[in-house]
């Protein structure tokens, strides 16, 4: 199922976390936690690694295994991708992207519940994270920094990188052999930890 979550500009942190949080306890009305999966690409990747922290303080059970797409949740660090990504994909490296940013106005990046990577603690209780990038993605350096702090904090990881992969490429180019065979390792990865 899609989560129809509050973005911005016209909301604010954490409204996102808190509907993620809503459509999560109803599934587990019907089913047990370890049978749910939660992903999401680029600011979804984001919000599926931040919903971990917002179950971890309102007491929900972690789910069964989540997936961080196109991004990493390591803000506060900077990168060459960020930089280097841009000649590929067109876009300058200090264009705002303004919804996101005014969806976090007033609220503190040093926070877990918005910025997870700052806290090992919070990152150790983590269910088994896949992440997905491409070498062509600005984020790249995030998704690949995040993934190594959820092993240094002890949580199960995995990276699949995929050669010329620029942001979000395995969903806008469907059929192509790179996004069939990551859309089967995710498969996979959700099939696997996933329970009956």
């Amino acid at each position: 199922m899609s989560v129809h979550y509050r973005q911005g500009p016209e909301n604010r942190f954490p409204a996102a976390s808190e509907d993620v949080a809503s459509v999560y306890a109803a599934l587990l009305e019907q089913y047990p936690a370890e049978n749910i999966g939660i992903e999401g690409c680029s600011a979804g990747g984001i919000l599926a690694a931040q919903a971990m922290l917002w179950f971890q303080k309102h007491n929900l059970p972690r789910p069964g295994a989540i997936g961080v797409f196109c991004t990493g949740f390591d803000f506060l660090r900077g990168g060459d991708s960020k930089v280097i990504a841009t000649i590929f994909n067109g876009v300058s490296s200090s264009t705002p992207v303004l919804p996101q940013i005014a969806y976090f106005e007033g609220a503190d990046m040093n926070d877990p519940l918005a910025t997870p990577a700052v806290s090992p603690d919070a990152l150790a209780k983590f269910p088994p994270t896949l992440f997905l990038t491409g070498t062509r993605d600005m984020m790249m350096n995030d998704c690949i920094a995040s993934h190594v702090k959820l092993l240094k904090a002890g949580a199960e990881s995995h990276l699949y990188i995929t050669e010329g992969w620029g942001h979000g490429t395995v969903w806008n180019a469907p059929g192509v052999t790179e996004a069939t065979d990551a859309l089967n390792v995710i498969w996979n990865f959700f099939d696997f930890h996933l329970g009956n």
